[in-house]
């Protein structure tokens, strides 16, 4: 052995003589300050334990990869994550333990661990979540569409779905929730949700927007029946078509919102009068740009006929709709008054032998100042039971309107309240 190697073996006995020595002068003079010393505690002190977030980090930091990528190889949503490694997530799905594990190449257990460490720090005294609570939240929302919708992460952590909410809704308590249940007009789609409390979730949510939009504009009836013709052309512009009939119908005194479907919620929009004013709401459960267009004209016709009936809070709509016959016919004349605005049956007739000849739909769709995609969903809808590929056709043309949804919606996953939703609305040339 040379002198070198006998040199550091030499120096690292030194040092960890000294490191052993300097361990016993803090154990002594701690069990001499304290009987009652945590030997725990000091190896803590000595040897801090690295956090998950901190070991999270470090693994980015090596592959050099954004947080971002990390979630498509992990293949585990960013809040869910987050709550594993900040230990802010009582409710884990333990495949995630898995996954994170094995990109962090470290033990699953030592993953658990460090990760009930930090739940620990979070929940240090966790009580029983109250059952007063759990019964209004159980009684009161679809927690299932609501998990769908990616608006909470877990089905039974009460905590995060009341402060869910109340964040929403701008609610000190989950008990300021209450549902309305009368004065809506309501466009129902075919078919009848089995829960009232997607429906009345979605409801609560839009008056509230309307109400914190609160239009400035004075509603002219007069004025609207005009507008009416120069809406149908617009729909052509893809891209802005709608939110200019937004912004002009907004300056008439309606209000037009839109707002993202939950999963058990089958209705195409509806139409409520704030301040003597309507209030439209949209939403699109089956994903048709057509349909937006077709409930928009379709709660105009309620807003023109039905507007005294919605104001005296005495039309609403029946959970079997077949039984209130009153509500299914003025349902079927909007129906048919939005029909016959964008393309009458009588065109549909002339249409239909050439439905498979995509140049003369278009040619066809131009003339009648209507977008093509708006004869392939009314042919879907009239003559799908008999056409297999009807709906088919419905599909591959018709448009991408993110930019519409994107400008409009307050997501079900998005984090902000409604009155600060709202706030940046009113700061667009929309709303102005």
């Amino acid at each position: 052995m040379d002198s070198h190697c006998r040199s550091t073996i030499i120096l690292s006995e030194n040092f960890a003589q000294l490191f052993s020595r300097s361990y016993i002068c803090i154990v002594e003079l701690q069990f001499m300050s304290d009987k009652r010393f945590d030997v725990d505690k000091i190896l803590d002190d000595l040897f801090p334990k690295t956090s998950l977030n901190e070991i999270f980090e470090k693994r980015l930091y090596e592959l050099d990869i954004p947080p971002t990528k990390s979630l498509e190889i992990l293949n585990i949503e960013y809040r869910a994550l987050q709550g594993m490694l900040l230990g802010t997530k009582k409710m884990v799905d333990c495949t995630n333990f898995i996954k994170l594990a094995n990109f962090l190449r470290i033990p699953r257990n030592e993953v658990v661990s460090l990760y009930l460490d930090e739940l620990e720090k979070n929940f240090p005294d966790s009580p029983e979540y109250p059952k007063r609570k759990v019964d209004f939240i159980k009684e009161n929302f679809d927690l299932a569409a609501l998990r769908k919708a990616k608006f909470i992460n877990s089905l039974t952590d009460y905590a995060e779905i009341e402060s869910r909410i109340n964040r929403r809704f701008g609610y000190k308590s989950i008990f300021e929730y209450q549902p309305l249940s009368r004065g809506v007009a309501f466009s129902a789609g075919v078919i009848e949700p089995k829960k009232k409390q997607s429906r009345n979730l979605w409801i609560e949510n839009t008056l509230d927007a309307f109400r914190e939009l609160a239009n400035p504009y004075e509603y002219d009836r007069a004025k609207l029946i005009k507008y009416i013709p120069s809406i149908r052309w617009q729909c052509t512009n893809i891209e802005e078509g709608l939110l200019y009939v937004i912004t002009d119908l907004f300056r008439l005194g309606v209000s037009v919102l839109y707002q993202s479907p939950l999963s058990n919620l089958h209705i195409r929009g509806a139409t409520f009068v704030i301040n003597d004013k309507p209030c439209i709401a949209l939403t699109n459960y089956k994903n048709f740009y057509p349909t937006l267009w077709f409930a928009l004209i379709h709660e105009i016709y309620h807003t023109l006929f039905d507007l005294d009936e919605i104001s005296e809070n005495t039309y609403h709509v029946s959970d079997d709709e077949e039984k209130d016959l009153s509500l299914k016919d003025k349902e079927d004349e909007a129906n048919k008054f939005a029909q016959e605005y964008f393309f009458s049956a009588d065109k549909m007739q002339k249409a239909k032998p050439h439905i498979d000849n995509r140049a003369f739909i278009k040619k066809f769709a131009a003339e009648n100042h209507i977008d093509p995609s708006f004869i392939y969903v009314f042919y879907a809808n009239e003559f799908g039971a008999a056409d297999e590929k009807a709906w088919q056709r419905a599909h591959r043309y018709n448009p991408n309107f993110d930019n519409i949804k994107n400008s409009l919606d307050l997501s079900w996953i998005e984090e902000r309240s409604i009155r600060e939703h709202i706030g940046l609305l009113k700061q667009t040339k929309i709303y102005s």
